[in-house]
């Protein structure tokens, strides 16, 4: 089945989506059961917590999720992040996601990834976050 995804190039729908070359590592890197593994996808190349350089990439704008404006964001070592309760015992066993702003699609990814038991935490790197990325995969 293919998608017609209209002019502006993408479907318009949410989603969270991996690097080819994790794809390519990996075959079932795409698929949600993946990230309830503690080993799997960090013996692959994703990034874990606490690899990251959020507050150094943000800068003045640290933290963009921040509890003063949404009470479900982190404090102390999760400050600017957002971690389930699966993650929060040992968090460097679990991969980051890179989100835009705590509003974009407000609790929807954060949910699933508490109930489905993703071993991922997010960080929020503003409207940049593809500059991140793409830094990501060139270096």
């Amino acid at each position: 089945k293919s998608l017609h995804v209209h002019p502006i190039g993408y479907s318009g729908r949410s989603g969270l989506w991996t690097l080819r070359k994790m794809v390519d590592t990996d075959p079932f890197a795409g698929y949600y059961k993946y990230f309830t593994n503690e080993t799997r996808a960090s013996e692959h190349g994703f990034l874990t917590f606490g690899e990251s350089t959020l507050s150094s990439f943000l800068g003045d704008k640290f933290p963009m999720c921040d509890i003063a404006e949404h009470s479900w964001c982190g404090s102390g070592r999760f400050k600017g992040y957002w971690s389930p309760p699966q993650c929060e015992a040992n968090p460097g066993s679990c991969i980051e996601i890179m989100m835009s702003v705590p509003a974009h699609d407000m609790g929807y990814f954060e949910q699933l990834t508490r109930n489905l038991g993703l071993k991922a935490i997010h960080g929020y790197y503003g409207w940049a976050m593809p500059d991140k990325v793409t830094a990501l995969k060139e270096g």
